[in-house]
């Protein structure tokens, strides 16, 4: 099973994979001087490495940060399985190995972001 779905497709497994809850908030001071934190979204960013991607995985990935928004499965930092609209952020990789014709055979280093478009309004918990 694989670990994070695009529009129901699996992708490779990231070599490092860091699910972050990005909280917009609005946070003050009371009389006191204590702080009173006031949380009102969260958006998803999914920030994902590869150390080695064949040319056929990579141009998987280079297809996906074309797209507009997809829907992504993935697996949060609060133990769920999370589904949520996002679109990629830049791709970045080294190419490793050509072939005769000059194309590329493999890719190293592969860094991408998936970020969700919509935020959620924050009801209370984690998410």
């Amino acid at each position: 099973m694989a670990m994070i779905k695009v529009n129901g497709v699996d992708i490779p497994t990231p070599s490092s994979y860091n699910p972050t809850p990005n909280l917009r908030e609005d946070s003050s001071e009371n009389a006191l001087g204590d702080v009173v934190r006031k949380i009102i979204s969260c958006r998803w960013k999914l920030e994902m490495k590869w150390d080695y991607l064949t040319a056929e995985q990579y141009a998987q990935l280079t297809n996906i940060k074309f797209l507009k928004s997809f829907t992504c499965k993935f697996p949060s930092s609060t133990g769920k399985i999370v589904t949520k609209t996002m679109y990629a952020g830049d791709i970045g990789a080294s190419a490793n190995k050509l072939n005769s014709d000059g194309t590329v055979k493999d890719w190293t280093g592969v860094s991408l972001n998936f970020i969700q478009i919509k935020a959620d309004k924050y009801t209370g918990g984690a998410y």
